[in-house]
């Protein structure tokens, strides 16, 4: 009964009793003298009997509904749980499908164990995605862990766990889940989630995998609302384990058999049991659920015990009160013997069954025959809030409500009326007008000569039921509208199929190409309408009735017949010609390309083939058979053509070559020899003057880059680097070049990046910054006064590529329209005034418009006279990975150079190294000798590279300059022979050369050299790179000798 109703108990039993026995005996009237002890006891006995039926039914009733109630709570418990579960099951198989997508690479690529590890902890999420998720884990296919994103241990062997071998011995790359275990790099309780890694081939390379958070799957438990001493529990499907439980409990060790597990077992995914716990051992309604798609099983139980509380309470009380009754029988039996006694134990029963109904759990009211109420328990007065002293000699209609139809009251007084028991269900109105549905059994009570002085009325509530059922009626309701709807998206769904196989049917016959089946035998059993106008013959002629034998060329029948069991036995023959004879008798060419259909035992069941007419390309054919006739005349003018501009052009690179090496060889002596005396001269003035010299290398140097560039484009030799790179590292290297010439001329510089803009690029970084530097150097130069803004725009982005839009942008003198149209051909400029005024070749621009063509990209100039200019250029690149975020060779000024500070590392960490130099040139020798002594490196020179050669096989060096171009022996096959040496293999090579081109680079690669310089040698580059060798850390990277 509702809580609120409690307190209307207040009238209590011993106003209840007294009340009743004011009534003079409300249920078994006061016997009289004269009346017959046979018959009081038979009226006595059917009364009970009548009660003791109506209550056993009402408790049979009860209990099954409180059995059905709490296995409802445990299917919406278990219901949730399951979905929870399942939503994190497949999040996590998600997470692991995508890792080892990305780990797949990573286990092909066979890195060293230092680089293995650093990819694979690239790739982990820094922030978890999900909050069930735990710590990522690789092993590789030895069952080794390589690394864990929530531990520090690493090269545990974990192959002897039993996901790990189902993972490797179980074909596809399913996830596979652990049993609850103690990760042996944490140490604590955890689940492991893992799946295979295995190359195209099906090859197992390792394993990914992730721990599932005990601590979160348990909050989802414990948030559900259970009940008290409900449990929920997650278990395997396939074994019982037990993985998760709320509360805990530990599994009892003399558990029995486990009903849940055998329902489970035989092919059971949801499903009820009333069983004890297999943890606890407590008795409990047990609802189970299995995890769709997964080995895990929920389980919501609730204690048989607190199911049946209620039950069990009113069950007592009623049986209390049928064995009282009982007892007032025997003893109403009794009288029959003992008829002296019979008044005084009839009325010690009365009072007695008084008693009973003052206690009975369930409302009891007696009226007289007019509806006057005569008695009522306290169970009423806590229902209805009427104390006995307000309910007693008022109506029983005091109780009705508008809710309980008119009629149905006319029903009950005419079945009572009639001497019959009526039973129904009444809306009644409580003292506090609050509505209380009850289900109610009212009998006649009669006197023993058979006349009816009372009625007697037992009520139920039923509200909370009826509610259960209003929800169940609304989940039904819900249901058949969920079925209507999937039934009409099926039939609608029906009608395109069928829309879209008629639309199939008319593609088939009105294609411009023919379509035929064959059967087994080579019969027609298909053909489309193309086919047949091109061949004359009616459908009911051909289909089922002529082999396509018969429609091919007499003479080409043997070779339809080859391919034909080719075809069935490869299952497809493509671009096979033949000539159709049409009905008219004339041929039509065509080529056939055909496709076998098998069934399911692999036996050919019919050909699938398409049918292309060629009649035009065979006349086609014999024009261009024509005309190669009349053009084979002029390909012997068109290759000597062709040899003559091939000649030209090697003449030109070779011309290029040449001239590199010839300037940058003594621009290596003079900007080497500038250094040496800007280190050694004290004067101001020969410091400056040097300076100048120093600076017009350099731009002479720019001016030849520049040139080789060009000559690199146009002889397509030109290629860009693909490396990992970032806008705003570029754009910090862009000011630390360029912003003291900036604020020396005193302009302002921005800079803006585009928030789109992904911060990990793959691309040519350094090309990037030649083109900006170009543009910021015309910027500067043209510019008096205002200043400069640098951008980057995302332009579109394509998922793994991206378009972007750079930009700068000044307050300049600007550029006529006229003059725009030159500012991108080689040697030319706006006008001649600007190169007599700001200097400058006019290569700039050009070689930036061709850098922006590979780039697949533009390049182009916004700018009127006066109004300054904007140069852009729009380039594609790909997104790269967090590993790739460093931009290579862009170097910042910062305090100290990385010259200045490989050098001191140099003189500190390896003064004493010995170095071999293998160069021709006295004056190089001169340079390079002098930086490396201020090293305090001991050095030997070779002139050419068989003393190198000779000079390598009697001393052990610490590492070796090797000139490309010497004579005697160059340094190419001075390194071969080099390499060949018990320990030449060691020892790093760094090549020299004058030659500025790719394939230059390659081939010292490819001799067996471990770097390369180009010269003119820059004194910060060769520090750099000697630190970097003989440091070690550069040998990682290192190619294997080539022998």
């Amino acid at each position: 009964m509702p809580n609120t109703r409690s307190s209307r108990q207040a009238g209590g039993l011993t106003s209840a009793t007294t009340a009743a026995s004011a009534e003079g005996g409300f249920f078994v009237p006061a016997p009289t003298l004269g009346a017959s002890p046979r018959r009081r006891a038979l009226v006595f006995a059917g009364l009970l009997g009548a009660i003791t039926l109506l209550l056993a039914s009402l408790l049979a009733q009860d209990h099954r509904d409180a059995l059905d109630h709490a296995a409802q709570r445990g299917r919406g418990v278990a219901g949730l749980v399951e979905s929870q579960v399942n939503a994190v099951l497949r999040r996590a198989e998600g997470e692991l499908n995508d890792l080892a997508a990305a780990a797949r690479p990573i286990y092909e690529a066979r890195f060293d164990d230092r680089e293995w590890k650093a990819r694979l902890a690239a790739i982990v999420p820094t922030n978890r995605k999900f909050e069930e998720m735990g710590g990522y884990y690789f092993t590789d296919a030895a069952g080794v862990l390589r690394h864990a994103s929530d531990s520090d241990v690493a090269d545990i062997d974990v192959s002897d766990r039993d996901y790990f071998q189902r993972s490797r011995d179980e074909p596809g790359q399913s996830m596979h889940i652990s049993g609850v275990i103690v990760a042996r790099t944490t140490g604590r309780p955890t689940v492991m989630l893992a799946r295979a890694v295995r190359d195209e081939a099906g090859r197992f390379l390792g394993t990914v995998g992730l721990t599932l958070d005990l601590d979160f799957v348990q909050g989802i438990f414990s948030r559900a609302e259970l009940g008290r001493g409900a449990s929920v529990h997650l278990r395997r499907a396939d074994s019982g384990e037990s993985v998760i439980r709320h509360p805990f409990a530990q599994k009892r060790e003399e558990a029995g058999s486990d009903p849940v597990l055998l329902r489970l077992l035989n092919g059971e995914n949801r499903g009820t049991v009333v069983a004890p716990d297999s943890a606890d051992g407590i008795e409990r309604v047990q609802v189970f659920h299995r995890v769709a798609g997964y080995p895990w099983v929920a389980v919501a139980g609730i204690p048989r015990a607190e199911a049946l509380a209620d039950w069990q309470q009113r069950a007592a009380g009623i049986l209390l009160a049928l064995l009282v009754l009982a007892g007032v029988g025997i003893v109403v039996l009794r009288r029959m013997k003992v008829a002296e006694n019979l008044a005084a134990a009839q009325g010690r029963q009365a009072a007695k069954l008084a008693r009973v109904v003052a206690q009975n759990p369930n409302p009891v009211v007696v009226t007289d025959l007019d509806g006057i109420i005569t008695y009522v328990n306290p169970a009423f007065s806590a229902l209805f809030g009427y104390a006995p002293a307000e309910a007693v000699g008022r109506k029983v209609s005091l109780l009705r409500s508008e809710s309980t139809p008119p009629a149905l009251h006319a029903d009950l007084w005419a079945t009572l009326l009639r001497g019959e028991s009526w039973s129904g269900k009444f809306v009644n109105r409580c003292q506090d007008g609050s509505l209380c549905s009850c289900f109610a059994h009212i009998s006649p009570l009669r006197l023993p000569d058979g006349s009816v002085s009372h009625y007697v009325g037992i009520e139920e509530d039923i509200s909370e039921k009826e509610r259960m059922g209003s929800e169940l009626d609304a989940y039904r309701n819900h249901l058949e509208v969920l079925v209507e709807e999937r039934t009409r998206q099926w039939h609608e769904a029906r009608r395109t199929v069928d829309a879209c196989n008629a639309e199939i049917v008319a593609l088939y016959h009105d294609a411009p190409c023919g379509y035929h089946s064959l059967d087994p035998a080579g019969q027609v059993i298909r053909i489309n309408d193309t086919e047949l106008a091109w061949l004359g013959y009616a459908r009911q002629e051909v289909e089922g009735r002529m082999a396509f034998a018969d429609l091919v060329a007499p003479e080409q029948r043997e070779i339809l017949r080859e391919n034909f069991a080719r075809l069935q036995s490869t299952g497809e023959v493509r671009g096979v010609e033949y000539d159709l004879l049409r009905q008219d008798g004339s041929r039509l060419p065509v080529i056939l390309n055909s496709r076998a259909v098998f069934d399911a035992d692999g036996v050919f069941r019919h050909s699938l083939a398409t049918v292309f007419d060629i009649s035009e390309s065979r006349e086609r054919e014999r024009q261009v058979m024509a005309l190669n006739d009349a053009l084979a005349a002029q390909a012997g003018e068109l290759r000597a053509a062709k040899e003559v501009a091939e000649a030209a052009s090697r003449s030109k690179s070779a011309f290029v070559a040449n001239m590199s090496h010839e300037i940058r060889t003594p621009m290596s002596a003079i900007i080497g020899l500038t250094h040496l005396l800007q280190r050694d001269v004290e004067s101001p003035k020969a410091l400056e003057q040097l300076g100048k010299i120093q600076g017009a290398a350099t731009h002479l140097l720019a001016i030849i880059n520049d040139i080789l560039d060009l000559s690199k484009i146009e002889a397509g030799k030109l290629t860009l680097e693909r490396a990992g790179f970032s806008v705003h590292a570029v754009f910090a290297s862009l000011y630390s070049i360029a912003g003291q010439r900036i604020e020396e001329k005193g302009l302002t510089f921005s800079r803006e990046i585009d928030p789109r803009i992904p911060f990990n690029l793959q691309g040519d970084a350094l090309r990037l910054n030649q083109i900006l530097s170009n543009f910021i150097s015309n910027a500067i130069k043209f510019t008096a006064s205002g200043g400069i803004r640098l951008r980057a725009d995302m332009v579109e982005d394509r998922g793994d590529r991206v378009r972007l839009r750079f930009a700068v942008n000044d307050t300049g003198i600007g550029i006529a329209p006229d003059d725009r149209v030159r500012l991108f051909e080689a040697f030319e400029q706006a006008d001649s005034s600007t190169t007599r005024r700001y200097g400058g070749t006019g290569l700039g621009l050009a070689i930036c418009q061709r850098l922006a063509r590979l780039m697949e990209g533009e390049l182009g100039v916004d700018s009127a006279p006066g109004e300054g200019s904007t140069f852009w250029f729009v380039a594609t690149f790909e997104r790269g990975s967090a590993l790739a975020g460093q931009t290579p060779e862009l170097r910042l000024v910062g305090d100290d150079a990385p010259g200045e500070v490989a050098a001191a590392r140099l003189r500190r960490e390896h003064a004493g190294a010995r170095v071999l130099l293998a160069e021709d040139n006295e004056i190089n020798q001169e340079v390079l000798v002098d930086l490396l002594g201020d090293l305090d490196f001991s050095i030997d020179v070779a002139p050419n590279g068989a003393e190198a050669l000779r000079m390598a096989q009697s001393f052990a060096y610490d590492l070796i300059l090797m000139d490309m171009y010497m004579p005697e022996m160059d340094g190419l096959e001075a390194t071969r022979r080099i390499r060949e040496l018990p320990s030449g293999g060691r020892v790093p090579i760094v090549a020299l050369t004058a030659n500025a081109f790719a394939e230059d680079r390659e081939r010292c690669l490819a001799a067996g050299m471990d770097d390369h310089l180009a010269k003119p040698v820059e004194p910060e580059d060769l520090f750099v790179t000697l630190l970097g060798w003989l440091d070690g850390s550069r040998r990682s990277a290192r190619r294997e000798p080539s022998h």
